[in-house]
């Protein structure tokens, strides 16, 4: 399979609980194999608050990146949208939570809202982090207008950024 749009993978991997935490594991070889991508940089991220919104970002071709988005803990409503067309009603969304993988082609802005307290995102890219191709899109409107009455927090880097999820009717 060719990665043509993003491809959710529900309960993909067990989290093995304990009295110190959790334990993952997940067959990289077994989903690489099965997208046809390798994975060659890898990120995490903690949300510890409900309500936080990261995104929507993404590289610039020549750098531009897949990615495998893993939640190891907690809950979240994660958000794609195609690059060439940032428009708030082509926004597609996934409630996502622990043991829950989504993968997402390099031509697509990602972003995600936290729903519970201390999410851990994990994301594995096919290409490395370049600051010449980073881009992304301001989502201050889209998220004003999805979650009208409840108080987000997102940083000012997002925040800055200059071009914007088009809200469209």
């Amino acid at each position: 399979m060719k990665l043509k749009k993003p491809k959710v993978f529900k309960k993909y991997f067990n989290s093995f609980l304990d009295s110190r935490g959790f334990l993952s594991a997940i067959d990289l070889e077994n989903l690489e194999k099965k997208l046809q991508i390798k994975y060659k940089y890898q990120l995490v991220s903690l949300s510890e608050k409900k309500y936080t919104f990261r995104g929507f970002h993404f590289q610039k071709k020549p750098k531009a990146q897949n990615k495998l988005v893993i939640v190891h803990s907690g809950k979240i409503l994660d958000f794609v949208v195609q690059i060439d067309s940032p428009l708030s009603s082509q926004v597609k969304s996934f409630e996502l939570s622990a043991g829950d993988v989504i993968a997402i082609p390099h031509d697509y802005a990602h972003g995600f809202l936290s729903l519970t307290n201390n999410v851990i995102i994990q994301y594995l890219l096919d290409n490395k982090f370049s600051a010449k191709s980073y881009s992304g899109f301001n989502a201050n409107s889209f998220i004003k207008e999805k979650f009208p009455s409840r108080k987000i927090t997102i940083s000012k880097k997002d925040k800055s950024l200059k071009d914007k999820i088009l809200i469209d009717d």
